[in-house]
């Protein structure tokens, strides 16, 4: 079952930015694993992105109907409905319009207190001005991407998650050295007693000497 463009737009607006970024690459023709989910945002994007994290969104956008677990951490995009583009509006009719300043022949304008019809230099003025109206009002409108913010987001992720870990590896050194101080030291006080032991006996028998 597909969903309507107004509901796939509704659930969509619900998600996060990395979990539309996630939506953005699971396909419709088949099923992807997570590895192949986050290798395609890695290709996509430059940066990583957790196992944890994949899962959490797939989880968020299979819970909203987005996405389907085809089998298990196998998912596949829910099929939806685009929403319909309207025919192109018929042009308005072109009239020659007053320039504001009705000094010359009467105009299309009604306020126009001249009694002369319009010259054809002012209907072809006013046409060139619509025809740009119209060329401007058919232009494309830049498409909407969530692309860069969300490579940000990911990529400030990706350090948060490498500072984590530099700061859990210098722990782990910290109290490896820990254990080797320690060690040494309990040596350096085994081998002083090692010492005294050695002085204690050498005396004694300095002693049963003659």
């Amino acid at each position: 079952m597909s969903l309507s463009p107004a509901q796939y737009q509704s659930k969509l607006d619900s998600q996060s930015a990395i979990a539309r970024k996630v939506l953005s690459v699971v396909p419709l023709a088949e099923a992807w694993s997570r590895e192949q989910i986050r290798a395609e945002i890695r290709r996509q994007s430059g940066a990583g992105i957790e196992n944890r994290t994949v899962d959490g969104c797939l989880h968020n956008l299979e819970e909203a109907g987005l996405v389907r677990q085809v089998k298990t951490h196998h998912y596949q995009a829910t099929p939806h409905r685009e929403k319909p583009v309207k025919a192109n509006e018929p042009a308005a009719k072109l009239t020659a319009k007053c320039d504001g300043n009705h000094g010359g022949p009467r105009c299309a304008d009604q306020g126009c207190g001249n009694d002369d019809p319009p010259t054809a230099r002012a209907i072809l003025a006013h046409q060139e001005e619509a025809l740009a109206r119209g060329a401007a009002a058919l232009s494309p409108k830049p498409a909407f991407t969530l692309a860069e913010p969300v490579a940000k987001a990911i990529k400030r992720e990706d350090r948060l998650l490498r500072l984590e870990t530099l700061s859990d590896r210098l722990i782990d050194t910290a109290a490896e050295l820990d254990s080797i101080r320690k060690l040494v030291r309990a040596e350096l006080e085994a081998a002083d007693a090692k010492v005294v032991k050695l002085d204690q006996l050498t005396a004694l028998l300095d002693s049963l000497r003659p």
